[in-house]
C-alpha cells in the first residue's frame, strides 16, 4: 500500500463483492487496497491504507468490470456524502458520477456536462430500461399536459351561451338568437354578503392565524424538547375538560337561543349532549388503558423533538414541496376546466315533438378527466412518499454521525436522492399507497350503501379488509428503509420485515400512544385559539351567528397546519425506530440516550414496558 498523499495507479481490473460497511466495523469488513478517498475539493485521487470511518454508514454493492454499461452492477448509496469513492477499471476510462456513487461507462461513453439537464437526461437514461413505471409515469403526465392544451385550443366559447341559441328548421341546426349575448351578463351581480364586516373579519382572522401558527409551531416543538414531560401531563386533563366544556357550551346556547331551540327539539339535543358524553368517556378509558406507557411517550416525543430541531430546515422544505406540487396541479385544473368546453350545441327532439338546443360533450371530455384525475392521484400520493423519504433520510444521516459531528447537507442529499436514482422507489411506492388507499375507499363506501350483506359479500370484504391491512403493514417502514439503505421498493419491504423479525420487533406497533397524544395536543391549543378568537371577535364587532363560522374556520386552519407539523414529527419517530433496529441488527449504538428509550418499547400491543423496573435515568 501506498503512503498518504501519492497518487493512485488504477487497477486494470476492480471488483468489490457486496460488503455491508458500517462507521465502527469498517476496517475489519474492508478488503485490502480496496479503499480509494477523494475529497470534493479535490480532483485526485490520492492512496490511503483506508479512509477514515466516515460519520454514517455506506453501503457498496457489487461494481464489477463490464464490456458495456450495467448500472444494476454499480448501486451504493453514501448517507453521509461526507466522502465520494471512485471506483475506475483503467486510467481513461470516463466516469460519470450518479449522486454519490462513481459508476464506470465504457470509452465509447462520452460524459455529458454536470448540469442539471444533462445530469437529468443521465438519470432518466440510467433508469428507464430496469423501470417501466417511470415510462407509464411520464406518459401519464406527457398525455395530460399535451391533450390539456390540445382541449383549450378546440374550445368552443359558445358553450356558456348554449341557452341562447335557437333551433332553425330550415338548416336544421343551432344558430344565435337575435339577442346579443352579452343580455346573460344582466343576470350576473356582484354577491352580497349580509354583512360587509363578515367578510372583512374572515379574511384577517385567517390571516392573522396563518401569521400566528408558525411562532406556536416553533414554541411547541421547544416545549417538547426542553418540556416534554410538563406539556404531557398538564395537557392531558385538557384532552377531557375541553370537549366537556364545548359540549355543554353549546347545549346551553341551543337552548337559549330562539332559532336553535325551535329548530332542534329538546330530545334530539339531549341524544347528542349524552352521544358527546359517551365519547367523551371513550377518551377517559383509552387514557386510563395507556397511562402506563405515557412516561415513555414522553421520552419518544423528546427525542423526535431534538432531532427535529436538529433538521429544522426540514420544517421549511417540506412545505416548499407541497406548494411545488399545487403549482404543478394549477395547470391541470385549468385543463380540467377547458376540456369541458370540448363540444358542440345541438338539436335534441324533446316529449312533445320540439326541437331545442343542448349542449353536447364530446365522447374523450370523461376519459381525459379520468387520465388527469390518475395522475394527480398519482403525483399526489409520490409527493407524500417524497415528503417521508427526504425526512427518513435527513433523520438517518442526523442518527449515524458521530457524536457532536452535524452532518453536511444532509436535506439536499435526500432531496437528490429522492427525485434522482430514488425516484422510482418513490414513484412505486405512492403507486402502492395510492392504490390501496382507493380500493379502501371503494371497500368503504360498499359497505355504508349496501346494509344486507349476504355470506359471500361478507367473505370477500374480510379478504379485501385483510390484503389491505397486509400492504399498510408491509408499507408501514419501507419507505423509511429505502431512504436511508438506497434499496428499491421491493427490496426494503423485505429487508425491513426480516430486520424487524430477527430483532424480535413488531412493524405493527410502534408507540402509537405518541400520535395519540400529539393529536390531543393540537385540538385543545386549536380549541383555545379558536374561543379567544370567538371572545375577541365578539367584543370588538358582534356578527350573531357569523362569529362561530369565523372561529371554526381559524380553528380549522390552525388544525391543518399544526396537523402537518405532527406528521412530520411522526414520520421521525418512526425513522428512528428503524435507524434503532438497524443498530440492535448489528449489536451496535450510534445513540446512546436513543438506545435507553427505545429499548424499553414493548415488543407487541400485549407486552407493557416496565419503566419502573429498567429505567433509572426517567425522572
Amino acid at each position: 500500500m501506498q503512503s498518504r498523499g501519492t497518487p493512485i495507479a488504477q487497477p486494470p481490473d476492480f471488483r468489490l463483492s457486496a460488503y455491508p460497511l458500517k462507521a465502527m466495523t469498517m476496517e475489519k469488513v474492508a478488503p485490502p487496497n480496496a479503499g480509494v478517498r477523494r475529497l470534493r475539493q479535490k480532483k485526485t485521487a490520492w492512496a490511503t491504507p483506508w479512509p477514515k470511518p466516515p460519520a454514517s454508514p455506506i453501503c457498496i454493492l457489487s461494481v464489477r468490470k463490464r464490456r458495456g454499461l450495467d448500472v444494476r452492477s454499480a448501486k451504493a448509496f453514501n448517507i453521509s456524502s461526507s466522502f465520494l469513492y471512485n471506483f475506475q477499471k483503467t486510467r481513461r476510462t470516463p466516469s460519470w458520477k450518479l449522486t454519490d456513487v462513481t459508476i464506470t461507462i465504457t470509452r465509447r461513453w462520452r460524459a455529458p456536462g454536470r448540469g442539471l439537464l444533462a445530469h437529468t437526461l443521465a438519470l432518466l437514461l440510467l433508469s428507464s430500461p430496469r423501470n417501466p413505471f417511470l415510462i407509464l409515469f411520464i406518459l401519464l403526465i406527457l398525455s395530460t399536459f399535451v391533450l390539456g392544451i390540445v382541449a383549450s385550443v378546440r374550445r368552443n366559447p359558445n358553450r356558456a351561451h348554449a341557452s341562447s341559441f335557437i333551433y332553425d328548421p330550415v338548416s336544421s341546426s343551432c344558430i344565435p338568437s337575435s339577442s346579443t349575448f352579452f343580455s346573460s351578463f344582466n343576470s350576473l351581480s356582484l354577491v352580497s354578503f349580509s354583512s360587509s364586516h363578515f367578510l372583512r373579519d374572515l379574511i384577517w382572522t385567517l390571516v392573522i392565524t396563518l401569521l400566528l401558527a408558525l411562532p406556536i409551531v416553533f414554541a411547541l416543538l421547544s416545549l417538547l424538547r426542553h418540556f416534554a414531560k410538563q406539556v404531557v401531563y398538564s395537557s392531558i386533563p385538557f384532552f377531557v375538560l375541553t370537549p366537556i366544556f364545548l359540549n355543554v357550551y353549546w347545549f346551553v346556547a341551543c337552548q337559549i337561543g330562539v332559532t336553535c331551540r325551535d329548530s332542534f327539539p329538546l330530545a334530539y339535543r339531549i341524544l347528542v349532549l349524552i352521544f358527546v358524553f359517551f365519547l367523551i368517556a371513550i377518551v377517559v378509558w383509552i387514557i386510563f388503558s395507556n397511562w402506563h406507557r405515557i412516561k415513555l411517550t414522553v421520552h419518544i416525543l423528546r427525542i423526535a423533538s431534538a432531532a427535529l430541531v436538529s433538521n429544522m430546515l426540514l420544517l421549511g422544505v417540506l412545505p416548499c414541496l407541497m406548494l411545488g406540487l399545487l403549482v404543478y396541479f394549477v395547470p391541470i385544473v385549468v385543463f380540467l376546466v377547458l376540456v369541458t368546453f370540448n363540444g358542440s350545441i345541438v338539436p335534441r327532439e324533446g316529449d312533445d315533438g320540439l326541437y331545442s338546443c343542448k349542449w353536447k360533450q364530446d365522447r374523450w371530455v370523461p376519459a381525459y378527466f379520468a387520465l388527469a384525475i390518475i395522475t394527480m392521484l398519482w403525483s399526489f400520493a409520490t409527493m407524500l412518499e417524497a415528503k417521508v423519504y427526504v425526512t427518513s433520510g435527513t433523520v438517518a444521516q442526523w442518527y449515524f454521525s458521530m457524536e457532536g459531528v452535524k452532518p453536511r447537507n444532509s436535506i439536499r442529499n435526500s432531496l437528490r436522492n429522492a427525485f434522482g436514482p430514488s425516484f422510482g422507489t418513490v414513484r412505486f411506492s405512492g403507486l402502492v399507497l395510492g392504490v390501496v388507499r382507493f380500493v379502501r375507499a371503494i371497500v368503504d363506501s360498499a359497505r355504508r350503501e349496501d346494509i344486507a350483506v349476504g355470506f359471500i359479500k361478507l367473505l370477500l370484504r374480510c379478504c379485501a379488509n385483510f390484503l389491505l391491512t397486509a400492504f399498510d403493514f408491509l408499507n408501514k417502514f419501507t419507505i423509511n428503509f429505502a431512504a436511508i439503505t438506497g434499496e428499491n421498493y421491493c427490496s426494503a419491504a423485505k429487508m425491513t420485515y426480516e430486520l424487524l423479525r430477527r430483532n424480535l420487533l413488531s412493524a405493527a406497533f410502534v408507540e402509537t400512544v405518541s400520535t395519540r397524544i400529539l393529536v390531543g395536543l393540537i385540538f385543545v391549543i386549536s380549541t383555545l385559539y379558536a374561543i379567544a378568537a370567538f371572545a375577541i371577535l365578539k367584543a370588538i364587532n358582534d356578527l350573531g351567528t357569523e362569529t362561530y363560522y369565523i372561529a371554526v374556520l381559524a380553528w380549522l386552519l390552525l388544525m391543518i397546519v399544526l396537523g402537518y407539523f405532527i406528521h412530520v414529527l411522526e414520520n421521525v419517530i418512526d425513522t428512528i425506530y428503524i435507524c434503532y433496529a438497524i443498530d440492535r441488527d448489528k449489536a451496535e449504538v450510534s445513540k446512546q440516550d436513543i438506545h435507553e428509550v427505545f429499548v424499553l418499547l414493548p415488543l407487541s400491543r400485549n407486552h407493557r414496558s416496565s419503566l419502573d423496573s429498567r429505567t433509572p435515568f426517567l425522572a
